[in-house]
């Protein structure tokens, strides 16, 4: 979190969004992890202010990272899927 807030008030846009994106992705997998009900809607939510962020990046050497998070994000929702029913 300091980082992220270091990133942003040195003006590093594009650095900080990706800094946050991974730490609410990483918030957002371990809340799985726990072993408590998994509420789909709040997580699909969440997934596209994820995807938000991530699209606001700029910058074309993070492109290949956004596409890792397109196909990360793709496999989780097949998993919220499989998990509701």
């Amino acid at each position: 979190q300091e980082q992220l807030k270091e990133l942003k008030e040195s003006g590093k846009k594009n650095a900080a969004a990706a800094q946050e994106v991974h730490l609410r992705l990483t918030a957002l997998l371990d809340g799985f992890e726990d072993g408590k009900q998994i509420d789909v809607n709040a997580a699909n939510q969440e997934l596209q202010g994820i995807m938000d962020v991530s699209n606001s990046i700029t910058s074309p050497e993070y492109n290949s990272t956004k596409n890792s998070l397109n196909t990360a994000i793709g496999r989780i929702r097949t998993f919220l899927l499989v998990f509701r029913v």
